[in-house]
């Protein structure tokens, strides 16, 4: 079913949002903006006179930066510079990208120690830290810097790495081996966010005008889904939730509406059959996000607690993670999860129900029995808002705990969703201003 190369919907994905009025494809910039030389971030660029009307112009600040939060040595961090930042840099030209590594880093009296046992004296994250200082070109450096994350389990060729992209590896490697590739690192590492426990964290400001609730993290949503991620959603999130007086047309094309559920939860499963009703009305306005594992938790020994009475072993939980990855259409996709929502209390019938709906079953039953139907659903509870409520809904990737109790506890989610559209600039379908029957 994911015939498609990940590469290709993703750069598709991306020329989609980008595209400007005047323009029709994404066209790289020939003067890229260099990243900051030092841990000290870079001055704001100065915005071009009459700007075309691209995600650029709309930036949330005026200063358009992008702060980066990673470790070179984590997953997540490896996967957005592989998949998504290399790939969509070029495309949001005026944007100051700040990287912020060596986040997983500890300091004891005075020495860097890194988790795992492939890099415990962190000599990537060094190599990062210095190479942000060093190279100077935005394009080179991002390249240089993905070269150097391709796995979690072996430090790559730094020596091949520089070749391909040009840089120079013996003053890198004499940096890493310095006290100065230390002292860099340890810079990086003092900036670590408060309560971050997802990485990359990603957020448009600078540095030194950062609160914690700015923070927009990198694995809001399902980490191995095709569609990864998207910077131009995110920044799109970010004019959506401010109080910029315009949003560029690219961004209001569909509001993305997280929910944050328990397969077998009775609130959870009536929240989905009250979606049926109004689904069609607002298609093409409203995207569901689907999270289903709310609360799952990974012993040390990797099995999953999905924390439910009536789903001890997770399955109803690594199913629906299953469906969602799985199944690439919108509406069967809620038809599916919706059929397999009808008894709090009883195992559904997952096969009955694919069958149904013109579904594939064994892919299902395969991933949901695998360590990746672990994995999909456990990565979706780490993605979970910090509320003990059930269900929960985010809008525009933003959450507010008013607007989730609204979702959660609507009678008309139709008015609802109406509300949330037009509170974030996006033009609703007609049924939002058709006059309602007494008694509907």
């Amino acid at each position: 079913m994911k015939a498609i190369s990940f590469s290709i919907i993703l750069y598709q994905l991306l020329c989609t949002v980008i595209t400007v009025l005047a323009l029709e494809n994404c066209t790289p910039n020939s003067s890229p903006v260099p990243p900051p030389t030092s841990p000290t971030p870079a001055p704001a660029p100065v915005p071009a006179s009459s700007p075309p009307a691209t995600l650029d112009t709309f930036a949330t600040t005026t200063d358009r930066s992008l702060t980066i939060f990673y470790d070179a040595m984590d997953e997540s961090s490896q996967m957005f510079f592989n998949t998504t930042l290399i790939k969509q840099y070029e495309c949001m030209p005026s944007y100051t990208l700040t990287f912020i590594p060596c986040q997983k880093t500890t300091e004891s009296n005075g020495v860097l120690t890194c988790p795992g046992k492939v890099d415990p004296t962190c000599s990537l994250n060094k190599l990062h830290s210095c190479a942000i200082e060093q190279i100077p070109d935005r394009k080179k450096l991002i390249s240089y810097l993905a070269c150097t994350m391709k796995g979690v389990d072996v430090l790559p060729d730094l020596t091949v790495c520089a070749i391909q992209n040009n840089v120079d590896d013996a003053a890198l490697q004499a940096c890493i081996r310095s006290e100065h590739g230390t002292n860099v690192c340890k810079v990086y590492s003092a900036k670590q966010m408060p309560d971050m426990n997802t990485l990359p964290g990603l957020i448009f400001k600078k540095p030194e005008v950062i609160k914690p609730t700015d923070l927009f993290q990198y694995l809001d949503y399902y980490r191995n889904h095709i569609a990864k991620f998207d910077l131009n959603a995110a920044i799109c999130s970010q004019l959506m939730t401010s109080n910029a007086p315009s949003v560029p047309p690219q961004c209001t094309k569909e509001l993305i509406l997280g929910i944050f559920y328990k397969a077998m939860d009775e609130k959870s499963q009536n929240w989905f059959h009250a979606l049926g009703p109004v689904y069609d009305q607002f298609k093409g306005f409203v995207k569901f996000k689907y999270q289903p594992c709310m609360f799952a938790e990974l012993s040390p020994d990797g099995i999953l607690d999905c924390q439910d009475e009536n789903d001890k072993d997770c399955i109803a939980g690594k199913t629906h993670a299953c469906a969602i990855w799985l199944v690439d259409e919108p509406k069967t996709l809620y038809q599916y999860l919706n059929c397999i929502m009808q008894d709090p209390k009883t195992v559904p019938n997952f096969e009955k129900c694919a069958t149904d709906f013109k579904i594939p079953y064994d892919p299902i039953k395969a991933c949901a029995n695998s360590i990746r139907g672990r994995d999909l659903c456990y990565e979706s509870s780490k993605s979970r808002p910090k509320s003990q409520d059930i269900p929960m809904f985010s809008y525009a990737l933003s959450f507010d705990a008013d607007a989730s109790k609204k979702t959660s506890e609507a009678t008309d989610l139709q008015t609802v969703f109406c509300d949330q559209l037009t509170k974030y600039k996006i033009t609703p379908p007609q049924v939002c201003s058709a006059p309602k029957c007494a008694g509907k």
